[in-house]
């Protein structure tokens, strides 16, 4: 009895101690997580300075991109401003009227380097007419011409050919491969690299396509690999070249 009696009596002072226990245990941890969120803070900081300074890297070395693209479009507009100017001063009418035309069938609706586009022989469109990507960036032309709509094949579709120019002075014969992609035949030790434009010759000049890859594989001829200069894919608007580009009488 007097045994029992002495665990009754001390059993409010275990109590007591787990109490403290706990509350040691809770003081413990909250001086853990305020210490571990310094550390992480004070490694974590630096790391978010870091990726800043590398984004910030990185927006300037895009801005600078689009500065030189910028400069790039400005020159070529200028060159095509002279190219035009002088045509008009050598008596050759140079003007060219567009007609805007939405895409409304592209691949896989339709057959691979093909569009359907909304403007046909009410709009004025007719076959033969050349489209462009937009300015100068001559895509194809138009085959077929309905009411209201006219089917446009790319330069790049299979089995298609026409005479273009490299470089500005070289002259190529370029067949379609479909995709939006070309290939043509110039003898080795012609200077061609990647970039260098392929224009529509004649009296307009519009861009057609950039070399992409140039194959030395052969003794006699080096292939050139070129892509339609706009990407055919993702385009939702051409223009219409109306007519051809004659001479004054």
């Amino acid at each position: 009895m007097i045994s029992s009696n002495r665990n009754r009596k001390s059993f409010p002072w275990g109590t007591t101690f787990i109490g403290l226990l706990l509350l040691i245990i809770l003081i413990v941890v909250g001086i853990w997580r305020t210490q571990a969120a310094g550390i992480f803070y004070l490694v974590a900081e630096p790391m978010l300075k870091i990726r800043s300074v590398f984004q910030q890297g990185e927006v300037t070395q895009l801005r600078a991109q689009v500065a030189t693209l910028e400069a790039k479009v400005a020159d070529r507009d200028v060159l095509y401003a002279e190219n035009i100017d002088l045509k008009r001063r050598l008596g050759r009418d140079t003007h060219i009227n567009t007609i805007l035309a939405a895409v409304l069938m592209r691949p896989p609706g339709v057959p691979y380097d093909t569009y359907i586009i909304d403007a046909g022989l009410r709009q004025g469109v007719a076959v033969g007419d050349l489209v462009s990507a937009g300015g100068t960036t001559l895509i194809g032309s138009v085959t077929e011409s309905y009411d209201s709509t006219s089917k446009v094949t790319l330069f790049s579709a299979p089995g298609a050919s026409y005479q273009g120019i490299i470089a500005g002075k070289i002259p190529i014969s370029v067949e379609g491969q479909g995709g939006g992609s070309l290939k043509g035949e110039v003898p080795v030790g012609t200077h061609v690299v990647i970039g260098d434009p392929i224009l529509f010759p004649g009296i307009a000049g519009g861009l057609t396509a950039q070399v992409s890859y140039v194959d030395h594989e052969s003794e006699s001829f080096q292939t050139v690999y070129m892509h339609i200069a706009a990407n055919p894919f993702e385009l939702l608007y051409v223009e219409v070249w109306k007519g051809p580009i004659t001479a004054h009488e």
